[in-house]
């Protein structure tokens, strides 16, 4: 690798002289270290990588392929018959390891995974020998965090992240009740924890996305994330609640990455992604048929997700979705033995009867009014008081 020389001697002075202290009922020990590197050393991985270069240059028969992550190993052999993929994959495997013996490394027999990718209809299995294991093919197996399935259309992946991400947010509820706890912006990060299972590894399964299945099952699983945030009730459609939460939705966001990776090299790419995706999302809410009533109240959602001020709560966000406590609503699941206001005649109590017209709030109403009345005037006069110090400085100037 035309390493000076100077280089190597200090290299191997490294690995030189190298002792283990622990500690022991019978007192101190000592022991001499002759492989490996110190956990969490700075040159471990380099220097790894200059030794482990040698299986990444192997001579392989045609056809096959080989592809390293740290001490990973993927060996790609493409065949037209079954016998042929065998063949090759045995023979590959035992050059890998003579060369394996020569740096005295051991390839873990018992964790390795075979998986057939077939576009057959018929499921197809192999049996490939490893040492002296005989492994048989999976329809899926997981290689560096994504499912990998034996058609390649990630079905799985979708499946395991979905189930991964639930369980991550089902944890962090625990910390976010409906009433207390958080403000809807801190509960946003930490549900953020979930979203990144979510879009883990996105550009190498994004093909995905291209089925109505997956997109449910993501839809879904960030849903829940979203009902988390804004402490709504379960009946919220996905539309509404990625609005009230200000969370843009996973499909959108998936396809936002994508596109990220694929034009990585051009300056600002998120940001010029970001504007098109808030486009497609406003789009999307102005088409749905659902959440109509949200809707009417958050007719733009990048003005909504942009606001500098306001926090939604479990009480609030039952206004904004119409699903809570209101007669109407209660009746539709047979919680409440009428739809109509008990105070006024032949009227349907609805959130906005309840909040804009129903007399018995009138002194709520009334009350909010002149808070912020009160507010604007203080805020008004302080801005006064400020421009008045800033004429007066510039007199003083």
């Amino acid at each position: 690798m035309r390493v000076p020389d100077y280089l190597c001697r200090i290299l191997k002075s490294y690995f030189q002289n190298r002792v283990l202290v622990y500690d022991t009922e019978a007192g101190q020990r000592r022991m001499k270290v002759t492989a490996g590197v110190p956990q969490g050393s700075i040159l471990g991985p380099t220097l790894w990588n200059a030794m482990y270069n040698g299986v990444l240059t192997l001579q392989l028969p045609t056809g096959v392929v080989l592809v390293g992550f740290a001490d990973d190993i993927v060996l790609s052999v493409i065949g037209e018959t079954l016998e042929e993929v065998e063949m090759l994959a045995a023979e590959s495997i035992g050059i890998i390891e003579n060369w394996m013996d020569g740096v005295k490394l051991k390839i873990a027999h018992h964790k390795t995974e075979v998986l057939l990718v077939s576009n057959c209809k018929a499921v197809q299995r192999v049996e490939i020998s490893v040492g002296e294991h005989v492994v048989a093919s999976k329809r899926e197996l997981k290689h560096l965090g994504v499912m990998i399935d034996d058609r390649l259309n990630f079905n799985s992946h979708v499946d395991y992240a979905c189930e991964k991400a639930a369980k991550a947010i089902n944890a962090l509820s625990r910390i976010m009740p409906n009433t207390g706890g958080p403000r809807s912006s801190k509960r946003r990060l930490l549900a953020s924890v979930s979203s990144s299972i979510l879009r883990y590894g996105v550009p190498a399964w994004g093909a995905a996305l291209k089925t109505k299945r997956n997109r449910m099952k993501l839809n879904s699983a960030f849903r829940l994330m979203a009902m988390r945030v804004t402490s709504a009730y379960r009946t919220i459609s996905s539309e509404a609640v990625c609005v009230i939460a200000g969370m843009i939705p996973i499909c959108i966001t998936l396809e936002e990455d994508i596109e990220c990776y694929e034009r990585r090299r051009t300056s600002q790419v998120r940001t010029l992604v970001r504007t098109a995706s808030m486009t497609k999302w406003q789009q999307e809410w102005d088409s749905t048929e659902k959440g109509r009533w949200t809707h009417r109240l958050i007719p733009d959602v990048s003005t909504w997700v942009n606001r500098k001020h306001g926090e939604v709560n479990f009480h609030l966000t039952q206004f904004l979705s119409g699903h809570g406590c209101f007669r109407q609503y209660l009746h539709r699941f047979g919680h409440a033995a009428s739809p109509f206001c008990p105070e006024c005649e032949n009227v349907e109590e609805t959130p906005e009867h309840v909040v804009f017209i129903c007399p018995r709030f009138e002194d709520v109403r009334r009350s909010m009014r002149h808070q912020a009345w009160t507010t604007s005037s203080t805020r008004c006069a302080a801005l006064k008081s400020v421009e008045c110090d800033q004429q007066g400085s510039h007199k003083n100037d």
